[in-house]
């Protein structure tokens, strides 16, 4: 069985162990790590990181714009975008956008398939 391992997110160090807490993606189908990864994608705002200027969104841009169809498509295009950009272990087949406009709220949930596993899955998140 063919594991992946990375760091977890957010960053911790074990109570137990005293080492870098392990987030591990495997075929039996755990996607920890693949989650974190796309959470790191989505939060991250371009030009934050000095090596890689180009990693994470443009979405913090987007907080006080308005919450219409407009923002909504540029909101899909820059998630998706930046997923096949950075994330190739996945492939992202529906940007679901939910707004809630009379909270100012957007739910946007992201179908993708693990390409080692074929298997679906689905992470949400609200902005």
């Amino acid at each position: 069985m063919v594991s992946f391992k990375g760091p977890s997110f957010p960053f911790q160090i074990s109570p137990v162990t005293g080492s870098v807490e392990v987030a591990v993606m495997n075929d039996s189908g755990d996607t920890t790590l693949l989650r974190q990864s796309i959470i790191q994608i989505i939060g991250t705002i371009t030009k934050e990181r000095v090596m890689e200027k180009y990693f994470g969104t443009s979405l913090m841009s987007l907080v006080f714009e308005q919450n219409d169809e407009v923002t909504w498509n540029i909101l899909r295009t820059e998630i998706m975008k930046s997923l096949l950009l950075w994330e190739p272990r996945i492939a992202v087949s529906q940007i679901n956008i939910n707004p809630d406009v009379d909270a100012g709220t957007i739910t946007v949930g992201i179908v993708y398939t693990v390409k080692r596993t074929n298997k679906q899955d689905e992470f949400a998140f609200s902005i």
